[in-house]
């Protein structure tokens, strides 16, 4: 049997991992799509999963039950140096996405920041309403130098013939208190993130094409590419234009490609044939010089943004956290 391309076929393509020292913004990749944003001043994590209670898909999606494992979770915690964090965003409410979002900001002493089906999983997991910010689509949010604006945006289609399943309601319509029936951990509201800095603007987006949207000028993509590989050529190359270079990104990070049901310390793996879409990127990349596509490996942490080209407002602005 011919085995698929594994991560490590991809290593030109992985970031270098760094240090967390210094000036500069930079990201830790803690797989599926959760990534810590920091500088020297604040942290924030999106879409934190670290419990993986093993396989959540097929027939357990709609019997099995579910709780975030407080010592996963302050065990990876402690791996990558975090005992305080200003702020847990969530980009929406699938399990993979929100399961231990209450917890991670229970031991954290942060706010969780997200939808009304993020309430509803934050109310049962012991949160109270000082630790919870239903977002706002006008509201910019002032976390020291980063400025975080919540954007509208549409989840990647399923296959036709479970898409009914999975999302038959498209938000949690109750407050969840684990453990939890996987299936109850709906889509909610679906949303882009953008992360803004004075060294550098991010944009935290998922798999989902939405033919008339907007994207806002960045200077890089996290991008979720799970599923992708479900999804035809043109479809991934509609979404590329759309996210990535109408964005005017030069740097694109792929997120969301290992395994859903492996622990977060096992060798991590492709999540189906997600290499597919991998190749694909870094083809796509090539047409347009100006891009550079990364996949980060589990557990590295690379600088977004350099402070080398700052201005005189700029550096006044992340001294006082403006």
């Amino acid at each position: 049997m011919r085995l698929l391309p594994g991560i490590n076929s991809f290593k030109k393509y992985f970031p270098k991992n760094v240090e967390f020292e210094g000036d500069g913004v930079f990201m830790t990749f803690l797989g599926t799509n959760c990534t810590l944003i920091r500088d020297s001043k604040n942290s924030i994590i999106v879409d934190p999963y670290f419990t993986r209670p093993g396989r959540i898909l097929g027939v357990n999606y709609f019997v099995k039950r579910v709780a975030p494992n407080p010592h996963t979770i302050r065990k990876t915690l402690n791996k990558i140096g975090v005992k305080k964090l200003d702020a847990v965003l969530l980009t929406h409410t699938h399990i993979d996405h929100a399961l231990d979002a209450p917890e991670v900001v229970k031991q954290t002493n942060s706010v969780l920041y997200g939808s009304s089906s993020a309430m509803q999983i934050g109310l049962g997991g012991g949160l109270d309403e000082s630790s919870l910010v239903e977002v706002d689509l006008e509201k910019t949010y002032k976390i020291g130098a980063f400025r975080i604006k919540f954007i509208k945006s549409v989840h990647m289609p399923f296959p036709k013939i479970v898409e009914p399943i999975i999302n038959f309601r498209t938000t949690v319509p109750k407050v969840l208190v684990p453990p939890e029936r996987i299936a109850n951990y709906r889509v909610g509201e679906y949303y882009k993130i953008q992360i803004e800095h004075p060294y550098g603007k991010l944009l935290v987006c998922g798999g989902g094409f939405e033919e008339h949207a907007v994207n806002p000028k960045v200077d890089a993509v996290a991008i979720s590419i799970g599923g992708l590989a479900l999804r035809s050529v043109e479809y991934r190359e509609k979404l590329f234009e759309q996210a990535i270079v109408s964005s005017a990104a030069k740097s694109v990070y792929l997120t969301h490609w290992d395994k859903l049901d492996r622990s977060i310390d096992s060798p991590a793996e492709f999540l189906g044939r997600t290499h597919i879409t991998v190749k694909h990127f870094i083809e796509m990349a090539g047409r347009n010089k100006d891009i550079k596509v990364f996949i980060p490996p589990i557990w590295t942490t690379t600088r977004l943004f350099s402070p080398k080209r700052r201005t005189f407002i700029a550096r006044l602005v992340h001294r006082i956290g403006l």
